[in-house]
């Protein structure tokens, strides 16, 4: 799908090695491809997104931290039909161990999680220096976009 290989080596009894290979953008593919800023400006510190103008082709892999199954499937399957790379998890806890790992270019978050207040994850991934330049899109139904800014997230996208 991306124009690269995928090698295995495997010895019984051994292991296995497994390798891959991707292809990189030319400066030229870079220079043709237009910026545009997947998030907008609303009247509090915290933005809005606008999901029109969320590209794949800018921001490849998203981690979603969403305890609820049937929130974090819908979010994958539309995130993946427009050529996003998804990974999810129910727990916050392990949310902020993906995030220093994978070092997603960005990070989809539910505050009401089960096992770790997501105010809580928010503030772990800004005072991490690997995961505090991340963008975090707080997703959620309370209606706390102020809090949000505060605490450094990037946008805030109120679910129904």
């Amino acid at each position: 799908m991306h124009g690269g290989d995928l090698m295995v080596e495997s010895q019984v009894g051994k292991g296995s090695t497994f390798s891959f290979t991707l292809q990189l953008a030319t400066e030229a593919q870079l220079e043709a491809q237009p910026v545009t800023n997947p998030l907008e400006e609303s009247e509090s510190a915290a933005l809005v997104l606008n999901p029109s103008t969320f590209k794949a082709s800018e921001w490849h892999t998203i981690l979603i931290i969403e305890d609820e199954a049937r929130i974090r499937d819908m979010m994958r399957n539309i995130l993946e039909l427009a050529g996003y790379a998804v990974t999810e998890t129910h727990d916050g806890k392990q949310g902020v161990d993906l995030a220093i790992g994978l070092i997603p270019d960005v990070i989809i978050l539910d505050i009401f999680l089960h096992d770790m207040d997501g105010w809580a994850v928010l503030q772990e991934l800004r005072t991490c220096p690997s995961t505090a330049a991340i963008p975090v899109i707080v997703c959620t139904v309370s209606e706390e976009q102020e809090k949000a800014a505060e605490l450094g997230a990037t946008a805030y996208l109120e679910n129904p």
